[in-house]
């Protein structure tokens, strides 16, 4: 049973992951277990937080995918050899399978507009601000030792 403290204070959690998601999903060692360990809470509590905005391992997924897409966009000549590691990814093929599951379409076929996909991570957020009242705004930076060319 919840009572609505209980409510808030997952909405507050909920909050507060997603935006450690944005800020460290491009880490290759970023986890569900280590977003837990960075919120103190246990690996159960944050699986039941984010399960309403599409589930933890998913959200990361997803968003390490919209990096990659953006990588690729800013820099057309980066191989995925050069994207999956600073997305994030173990390897090519978590890139591969994250990025057909989110986007429709394999890396090599994407193109700017190509897709109908929303960030779910905006998404998720505007959720969570809209549920809690907060403003706060957020800005992604591009992943960490990843140079765009100009």
């Amino acid at each position: 049973m919840h009572v609505q403290g209980e409510e808030w204070e997952d909405e507050s959690t909920r909050a507060l992951a997603l935006k450690l998601i944005v800020a460290g999903h491009a880490e290759r060692n970023f986890c569900p277990q280590s977003l837990a360990h960075r919120l103190y809470i246990s690996r159960r509590h944050l699986y039941r937080c984010l399960h309403s905005v599409g589930g933890v391992a998913e959200i990361i997924g997803v968003a390490r995918a919209e990096t990659a897409a953006m990588l690729m966009v800013h820099n057309p000549a980066a191989t995925m050899t050069d994207i999956y590691p600073a997305a994030g990814f173990g390897n090519d093929e978590a890139l591969r399978y994250h990025f057909v599951r989110t986007f429709g379409l394999l890396p090599g076929r994407y193109e700017v507009g190509a897709s109908s996909h929303r960030p779910v991570i905006s998404q998720a957020l505007a959720q969570t601000r809209a549920a809690t009242g907060s403003a706060h705004r957020h800005h992604v930076a591009p992943a960490p030792g990843f140079h765009v060319q100009q």
